[in-house]
């Protein structure tokens, strides 16, 4: 089982070498040793055995000591530099096996963060160096998703089974806004409401549309049962296309103050003219 484990290392090592290099600054664990499992199995049959899987493990932690590759949370690593030739030495003879124990564990759950991370957040990098900030860094970073989970009290109309109406007058008033629980990426949340009417505010005849908007949300979240009765206000509204689409584009800056938003009213045809109007906004 040892000539195993050394060959799978050995292994190991030479696929890291060349896949750290592809990697983003921070890539997933699982899937950068499942990865290597699925590349290599064919070829070393010993890895089909659960018994020695654990030595592609044993070898990212042995990343993880030599400071190639670091741990910023649970599940997630970030490259600190890439693998030279002069480190298989270390890798394969000079460090040991970095295996997981009961030590190891009970030093981790002891000097986890004090919130008891239910977002599977780990405090890691406390025990490797006390000088840094990380530890706190990592708390701050709970503490802000755990109060985004649990502050609900601003939705009043989502699970409200008595709701109200409205269809002559569109305001921002009828929007709610949750907590963005990712605002350190930059992410595209997409709404497309395919059932939306107005009506022309000079001759009263109604007009079809379908209302889709896109958006970098910020601190703030939209909630689409509230933005669905937000567009349903429109129904007896009389204006024109133009301005409705940079309408419903101000209200919702207004209500979550986006980085950036896009609302595309794509009108049906009215007298054989087909109307589309984009309205943009970008955060300074």
């Amino acid at each position: 089982m040892a000539k195993a484990k050394n060959a799978n290392r050995d292994l190991f090592f030479n696929w890291a070498q060349s896949t750290l290099k592809e990697q983003n600054k921070t890539f997933r664990s699982n899937l950068f040793t499942s990865s290597f499992y699925a590349k290599h199995k064919a070829f070393n049959p010993v890895l089909n055995d659960e018994k020695h899987k654990t030595a592609a493990n044993d070898s990212l932690r042995t990343l993880r000591a030599m400071g190639i590759i670091k741990s910023i949370r649970h599940g997630m690593d970030e490259k600190v530099r890439e693998i030279k030739k002069e480190d298989k030495k270390k890798f394969l003879i000079e460090y040991p096996y970095q295996k997981g124990s009961a030590t190891k564990q009970k030093t981790v759950k002891k000097n986890r963060c004090p919130f008891n991370h239910k977002f599977g957040v780990d405090c890691e990098a406390y025990e490797e160096c006390d000088e840094c900030n990380e530890f706190d860094a990592c708390c701050d970073e709970f503490e802000r998703r755990h109060d985004a989970r649990v502050n609900t009290s601003s939705l009043t109309k989502l699970g409200n089974h008595k709701t109200e109406y409205t269809y002559d007058n569109p305001t921002s008033d009828l929007l709610e806004t949750f907590p963005n629980q990712y605002p350190v990426r930059d992410y595209i949340t997409e709404f497309e409401f395919g059932e939306f009417t107005s009506l022309c505010p000079k001759t009263g005849q109604p007009d079809f549309a379908t209302i889709t908007v896109r958006y970098i949300p910020d601190q703030r979240c939209i909630e689409t049962k509230s933005l669905k009765l937000y567009l349903l206000a429109f129904r007896q509204y009389g204006s024109f296309m133009e301005t409705i689409t940079n309408k419903i584009l101000e209200d919702l800056v207004a209500v979550c103050s986006p980085r950036w938003m896009k609302v595309i009213g794509n009108f049906n045809a009215r007298g054989g003219t087909l109307i589309n109007v984009e309205a943009e906004y970008e955060a300074d």
